[in-house]
């Protein structure tokens, strides 16, 4: 029988976080009898509390058994914190929990608490109970027949139960979930007390939640530079109107920075109490803007009647909704405050307040770190989206509405020919709203497709943060950008537009060496749906919101035949590139599909 015999005493002051197994050594660690930590080997004393860990005011700072590459508090109180470490085959999980009673901790494809993957586990006497179980409805979780989450160490103390598990990420049972670059939506819960049996586990009322996860790009902050130094860009006491959707801007400059720099770390600052307020962040970096208008004060973005102060598509840095601080790798950094840069930055607040709050005045705004020891590479960010106008039509009544952009390969030759080995890919964040439901960035490659860029099945409005990403872009590439909605919660039209009730279909890909390609845009001519004089090519990007209003959408030939617009009629395209130039084209979707599909390999292991 093999038998945990590992002693971890992290959980005690002073303890060593050295781990004598790492989770590199996964496949090996699945003993029969996990180790279990006598309640006696921790001295009793609280260990200190530390300003960057999940903290409450009876417990210390939760320590794990190892050094871990990942850790979120899932609950607002830091109660229920978890750890995490993964390779190619295997994910470790820790969770720390303040109870003396069982833990639940799971993965769902839809956030509710059925169907799930979920284990149960606690210690009573000393003895560890854990089994690997799934739901099927508000009923106590079902056994699985096969128990492929395996307890590596447990742990009961004054103040909390620990549990330590692996499993594979794709365990090949029907029962268990599959881990994969998703949105992983986290469900957990607790109980104060034990269960008097494995078959009699009492509800865990309120002691539950729901959180979404990226498991396996999420990013890791690697080391900075000792030079670095921050800057600070605030909302400086904006008064937000009492409007359904604010788009403030405020324009700035890094003039103090009298040299070129590497941007190699951005974080968003959320003024406290404002968190459902802020719903994204954007900086460009714009031409033609007056230098006297440096830190004066907000303005509506997009409504000013100077249009040299509306945001550009050059994109320095971008946050939205449950986004955290993005890094840049050690080999690269976006460049500011470059020799004879004359380009002004503005950064653009989103405030969405269906509430119609007044009196509400903000100081949110965003952190940079920047470095004068120039990296390797100068990053960039390609932004490929629809355009945020009414050509975005999701009809009503849909449950899997697919809307494309397009970017050919004409233009990514175009641009990343003087790149032999290509352009690496490190990061992509994909961005929709409320009807959000999977958004994929799909390559093709010569009319080959290969595995997507992003793909996430699940998305959440709620979570989007940065996915780290480790792919290659170059000349012969074409890619094309998807967004499922889910409209059957709505009985009209949903367009293109900035509030959150409207809405966008964007990916954000960050990449070095950086190119002269900065925005690729296409969108939808709808041509057989226009009945107007066709004066030239311009006349069909009229909008027709009054036509599509009007539409039978509960009609099952109206809608196919919708789609088959979108499938076969022309698009308008777009792309930017150096010195803010715009060049524009008519496309056919067609010529954009693979001749040969991406195909996902399957799993030699399952069915040995």
């Amino acid at each position: 029988m093999l038998t945990s015999t590992t002693k971890h005493l992290a959980g005690c002051v002073g303890a060593s976080l050295t781990p004598r197994h790492t989770h590199q050594e996964l496949p090996m660690l699945l003993p029969q009898t996990p180790y279990v930590e006598p309640p006696s080997m921790c001295p009793s004393v609280t260990p200190p509390m530390t300003s960057s860990q999940p903290k409450t005011a009876l417990c210390g700072a939760p320590l794990p058994t190892e050094q871990f590459v990942f850790q979120e508090s899932l609950d607002a109180d830091g109660k229920y914190v978890l750890f995490w470490n993964v390779n190619k085959t295997h994910i470790i999980f820790e969770v720390h929990v303040e109870t003396k009673g069982y833990i639940g901790f799971g993965m769902s494809p839809n956030g509710k608490m059925f169907p799930a993957d979920v284990v149960v586990g606690w210690v009573k006497d000393g003895v560890p109970h854990f089994q690997d179980r799934h739901t099927g409805g508000h009923s106590q979780p079902i056994v699985d027949a096969s128990q492929d989450w395996h307890l590596l160490y447990a742990r009961e103390d004054h103040c909390r139960t620990v549990l330590k598990m692996v499993r594979k990420l794709d365990t090949c049972d029907d029962e268990d979930f599959k881990i994969t670059d998703d949105t992983v939506k986290i469900i957990y819960s607790y109980h104060p007390h034990d269960p008097s049996s494995e078959d009699s586990i009492p509800y865990h009322g309120t002691h539950r939640g729901i959180r979404s996860l990226l498991l396996l790009s999420k990013l890791s902050p690697p080391p900075l530079e000792s030079d670095a130094i921050t800057i600070d860009w605030k909302n400086e006491n904006y008064h937000v109107p009492s409007n359904d959707t604010t788009y403030s801007c405020r324009i700035f400059d890094f003039s103090s920075l009298q040299k070129k720099h590497h941007l190699i770390k951005f974080e968003v600052q959320v003024q406290k109490g404002h968190e459902v307020l802020v719903h994204h962040l954007v900086v460009y970096k714009c031409p033609g803007i007056n230098r006297n208008l440096v830190n004066s004060p907000n303005y509506i973005c997009h409504e000013d009647s100077d249009k040299t102060k509306h945001p550009c598509g050059k994109i320095v840095a971008i946050w939205a909704v449950g986004g955290e601080a993005f890094y840049f790798p050690t080999e690269a950094g976006l460049p500011v405050a470059e020799p004879g840069d004359t380009e002004l930055y503005i950064m653009e607040t989103h405030y969405n307040n269906p509430e119609l709050k007044s009196g509400m005045v903000d100081n949110s705004g965003i952190r940079f770190t920047v470095t004068p020891t120039l990296r390797q590479h100068d990053a960039g960010i390609l932004e490929f989206t629809a355009p945020v106008d009414t050509n975005l039509v999701i009809p009503p009544h849909q449950s899997n509405f697919v809307s494309s952009v397009y970017c050919n390969e004409s233009t990514v030759t175009e641009f990343l020919q003087e790149y032999p080995n290509g352009v690496n890919v490190f990061g992509v964040q994909q961005h929709a709203h409320l009807l959000g439901k999977a958004i994929k960035t799909r390559v093709i490659h010569k009319g080959v497709e290969q595995k997507p860029l992003a793909d996430d099945k699940y998305y959440d409005f709620n979570y989007q943060d940065f996915r780290r990403a480790n792919r290659t872009l170059r000349a012969g590439d074409s890619l094309i950008l998807e967004c499922t909605y889910d409209s059957t919660g709505r009985t009209n039209v949903t367009y293109g537009g900035y509030s959150t009730q409207e809405e966008m279909c964007i990916v954000f890909i960050f990449h070095y060496p950086r190119t002269r390609l900065y925005n690729c845009q296409s969108k939808p001519l709808y041509k057989r749906f226009h009945t107007g004089p066709v004066v030239g090519w311009w006349s069909y990007l009229a909008p027709l919101t009054s036509t599509f209003d009007a539409m039978d959408w509960t009609n099952a030939s109206v809608i196919r035949e919708f789609k088959d617009s979108l499938e076969n009629d022309q698009y308008f395209y777009v792309y930017g590139h150096d010195n803010n130039q715009y060049n524009y084209t008519m496309m056919d979707p067609k010529s954009m599909y693979p001749n040969v599909p991406y195909t996902e390999p399957p799993n030699t292991q399952c069915g040995v």
